[in-house]
């Protein structure tokens, strides 16, 4: 509850009332949206564990799955009732690959981290029998590293003349990484588990929060708050 008395009184748009506002949303998209990425998500979690790939459940939530993500584009497409500049997700973005890279980016690397911190945990309760509080604590080096790198890209992206080092470099130690966790078995070594999660969290630092500053850079100013949540969709 204390979140809800710390946001900040702050209103971006005085001139235009609450009605105004939520006119101006774009609701048909945000519906669709989040109805295919429940089906979405429902399909990747429960296939091969509550249901099988091959059952009628699974069937029906990929098959949702394609049709929201069709009537997704089709709304895009020609954003009945509302403007253009109201898009939740404007179309013309797709002729902007750096842009249209960066969500992919940042999408399929949140999924690896995310990934991550589920199984990770598992591995040290099921396998080495740790409680879910020691568990949870071998999360700390992969953390850590993502939180320190991330700091330091911060600090060092204004300064270098490219941004493509970082998506480059930290790929490949997510890709090595990754590779290495799949030698886990029940014989590994902590520490080696450890040094793997380091790897990843430091890739994944370089580049997981790089494309929030870079993408302001590289569009026109009156798409610089459309980017930022098509970069926050993507996340």
């Amino acid at each position: 509850m204390a979140y809800l008395f710390l946001f900040p009184s702050l209103n971006p748009q005085p001139q235009l009332s609450m009605k105004q506002k939520l006119r101006n949303m774009d609701w048909p998209v945000t519906l669709v949206f989040l109805a295919g990425s429940a089906f979405f998500t429902m399909a990747i979690s429960f296939g091969g564990t509550l249901y099988s790939w091959h059952s009628a459940a699974e069937i029906a939530f990929w098959t949702l799955s394609g049709v929201f993500l069709v009537a997704f584009v089709v709304l895009l497409t020609f954003h009945p009732g509302v403007s253009k500049e109201h898009q939740l997700w404007p179309s013309h973005f797709l002729k902007m690959p750096v842009v249209m890279n960066m969500q992919l980016q940042i999408f399929l690397s949140g999924g690896i981290i995310l990934t991550i911190i589920y199984y990770i945990p598992l591995y040290f309760q099921f396998i080495r029998r740790d409680g879910a509080l020691d568990a949870g604590v071998r999360l700390l080096p992969l953390i850590i590293a993502m939180v320190v790198t991330c700091m330091v890209s911060g600090v060092l992206l204004p300064k270098t003349p490219r941004f493509s080092p970082w998506y480059i470099v930290g790929s490949a130690m997510v890709l090595i990484g990754t590779a290495l966790m799949y030698t886990v078995n029940e014989a590994t070594k902590n520490a080696n588990i450890y040094g793997y999660n380091i790897l990843i969290g430091v890739g994944a630092g370089c580049y997981i929060v790089t494309g929030f500053t870079v993408v302001q850079s590289i569009v026109p100013a009156r798409d610089t708050a459309n980017a930022v949540a098509a970069m926050t969709i993507g996340k």
